[in-house]
């Protein structure tokens, strides 16, 4: 087991991309709310953190992204390592979709410096890294808006006032942004750009402006292209390429039905739309040293805690509300007295405070450990202990923790 207990993260910014409110920035990720993330404002970005030395693994948690790819730089010894990070989400159902703020687990990952080869490994049996840098690339690439929870699939935008409007099917109908569940507040919404083509030729003396709408599409410069005031000289021809602009959306009221209940960042008219996709969110970052301790014993517990609405009728109907649903552990230790120790010493520092645990460590890799075993948890309650040899040595320690969704 493993308990992460002194976070090494120095700094943290956006190499790539940008924020996608000031109430989103890339700080949120160190504080200890996972529904407060860091948001980004584009389908690609690279958030990087520049670290101290002593860091044995690293933890994320409340991930929305469709790929994450890390890049761990040990400036003080020269090294670099390279991994592609988990975003497997829980299920395949539908149904995951629905009022979740968690789709993709937490993940716990352990690097360490291999002696042997002075190379850093994906595992626990090296030294700590040195100081330097991790980043991390997140993308958006999953084209959702043919894949509603409930009801039909978007095909257009109808602009209702400035930059607000909805989202409608074939039909002209209003798509529902709550039954549809991947219409969320920072989606990506790619429609058709709509501006000046360029002509087929340009001549010469010839002042023009526009974009490329395709790649089929091409344009002729005149051999003997003069400036426009009929000096000789090199011509610098700028063209915008591409098919569609992206949009995001900063606003959801209600269920978006209304003529103006979805907002984008900019105005944009009546069109088609080609894409909508998800949008990158990262709740949890921690990299850390590492309180290592013996597995719990046979018969751990792992339970999940539902928040959901359940309310049955009186005439035997039913109503329910699908909310997040977290991970619980009941862990029963026997630890030498001087592991016992430290953790009464981590808890008497932590206390209410949740902090990234693995619960299971070493186990076959089918066990998928760095997932199904690791959360953002807090204690439920002080740990307790029983003597199990009669000179005290060994100790039964047992504790409930509870994951912060």
């Amino acid at each position: 087991m493993k308990i992460l207990n002194d976070d090494k993260i120095n700094t943290i910014s956006l190499t790539e991309g940008a924020v996608f409110s000031s109430s989103y920035p890339a700080d949120n990720v160190l504080d200890d709310f996972p529904g407060h993330p860091f948001m980004a404002n584009s389908a690609e970005t690279t958030i990087q953190a520049t670290i101290l030395s002593g860091i044995k693994s690293l933890f994320l948690s409340n991930l929305m992204a469709d790929s994450a790819i890390l890049t761990i730089t040990d400036s003080d010894n020269s090294l670099t390592f390279n991994q592609t990070l988990n975003t497997e989400k829980y299920s395949s159902l539908k149904w995951l979709a629905k009022n979740n703020d968690q789709q993709i687990s937490s993940t716990l990952e352990p690097y360490t410096i291999r002696s042997s080869d002075n190379t850093i490994q994906n595992n626990s049996d090296g030294s700590a890294l040195g100081a330097g840098n991790i980043s991390i690339v997140l993308r958006s690439t999953v084209n959702l808006k043919d894949s509603p929870l409930e009801g039909n699939s978007i095909h257009q935008w109808n602009q209702g006032s400035g930059t607000s409007g909805r989202f409608e099917d074939s039909s002209g109908n209003a798509i529902n942004c709550l039954n549809h569940a991947h219409i969320l507040v920072g989606s990506l919404v790619s429609i058709p750009f709509s501006g000046t083509v360029l002509p087929a030729t340009i001549s010469t003396n010839t002042t023009v402006s526009g974009v490329l709408t395709g790649a089929t599409n091409t344009t002729t410069l005149a051999a003997d292209l003069t400036l426009g005031n009929g000096e000789s000289g090199d011509i610098e021809l700028v063209l915008g390429l591409g098919s569609s602009n992206d949009y995001q959306i900063t606003k959801i009221i209600s269920d978006g039905t209304g003529l103006n209940d979805v907002t984008l960042t900019s105005s944009v008219s009546d069109s088609t739309i080609t894409a909508i996709k998800n949008p990158i969110k990262l709740g949890i970052l921690r990299a850390s040293s590492v309180i290592d301790f013996q597995n719990p014993k046979v018969g751990l517990s792992k339970a999940l805690k539902d928040f959901s609405i359940r309310l049955p009728l009186l005439n035997g109907g039913y109503r329910q509300t699908q909310r997040n649903v977290a991970k619980k552990f009941n862990i029963n230790l026997i630890l030498p007295i001087a592991e016992a120790n430290n953790l009464f010493d981590f808890y008497r520092a932590f206390r209410s405070k949740p902090f990234p645990i693995n619960v299971l460590t070493g186990m076959p890799s089918s066990q998928s450990e760095a997932q199904e075993y690791s959360c953002f948890c807090y204690m439920l309650n002080a740990p307790e202990t029983q003597s199990v040899s009669s000179n005290g040595d060994y100790v039964n320690v047992n504790f409930n923790i509870c994951e912060v969704i």
